[in-house]
């Protein structure tokens, strides 16, 4: 990796491994990309300019090659190198973002059947494919299939509930705003990384901070009422905060990557109790707050 990072960029990693280094305050790290043309990752760096006046301290790019394009190749496919100036954000920043772009156009329409449609899909490989790849004579195989049910019960419930929410209140999700398709911390590279940007509700970001405990319950509501949400958008940042991301993350990155997560896995299955008590502790908020419809099996959880 040390070579291939100084033969396409000129930079010369601590340690011949390194994908990710850092230098001079700065974050690299190389990412996969699958069908991304030199077109669009142009209009991606535009974008991270236009995003970077935002936080004239900070910087995010990807960097070209000595060939001077975004894309390289290596052993394992198509690659690009990005950067970010390292630093430590705050949830007020991702709400900044947030507030920039809010009612983005969207080039498709964005409804609950389109989001059940993803989680199904999800479901359907970890249960099909993903689950049956463990090995059963795996030290931590009792645990992992222990913690796989209960997050598969969880995916259950978010799917009834989208489709409560549609039935209450309308498919239509708006409105739509510069998000992340994880928001598991809040250092500079998870919040400007342009593979991680995406078009959604600023709830998905809420909703991922809390999973990836970012942010607390406390924090969370103490943000809420800086959106004005209504009844259906506190009941859809419900819906994603029942859905099992960080679970199903692992599950993929093991299947996917070939990489040994089962200390995450273990460590989640640690955390499930607590996890349940925090979230019966949520829904009884949001019910009191907002009057979002309650789930009668949280009860008595």
């Amino acid at each position: 990796m040390r070579a291939f990072l100084f033969d396409q960029y000129g930079y010369y990693p601590p340690h011949e491994d390194d994908s990710e280094f850092e230098l001079e305050g700065w974050t690299f790290k190389l990412e996969a990309i699958q069908d991304q043309k030199e077109e669009e990752l142009q209009s991606l760096n535009d974008f991270l300019q236009g995003l970077m006046q935002l936080f004239p301290t900070m910087g995010a790019q990807i960097i070209t090659n000595r060939k001077g394009t975004f894309i390289s190749e290596d052993d394992y496919g198509k690659v690009i190198l990005v950067a970010t100036k390292k630093q430590k954000m705050r949830i007020q920043d991702i709400i900044k973002i947030h507030q920039q772009y809010v009612n983005s156009p969207s080039e498709i329409p964005y409804t609950t059947t389109y989001l059940s449609s993803l989680w199904e899909e999800k479901i359907n490989s970890i249960e099909q494919k993903i689950l049956p790849s463990i090995r059963v004579d795996d030290f931590a195989y009792q645990k992992i299939m222990v913690a796989a049910i209960y997050a598969l019960g969880l995916a259950e419930n978010a799917l009834q509930y989208l489709t409560e929410i549609a039935i209450d209140y309308g498919k239509e999700i708006s409105p739509l705003t510069l998000s992340h398709r994880r928001l598991e911390s809040l250092d500079s590279h998870t919040v400007f990384d342009p593979l991680n940007l995406i078009l959604d509700s600023p709830i998905r970001d809420i909703a991922e901070a809390w999973k990836y405990k970012v942010i607390t319950t406390t924090e969370l509501l103490q943000i809420l009422p800086t959106y004005q949400l209504s009844i259906k958008e506190v009941s859809l940042l419900f819906a994603r905060m029942l859905f099992p991301t960080r679970f199903f993350d692992l599950l993929e990155k093991h299947y996917g990557e070939r990489v040994d997560v089962r200390k995450q896995i273990l460590a989640y299955y640690r955390e499930m109790n607590q996890d349940l008590v925090e979230l019966k502790k949520v829904e009884q908020l949001l019910v009191k707050n907002y009057g979002i419809r309650p789930i009668s099996w949280l009860l008595n959880a």
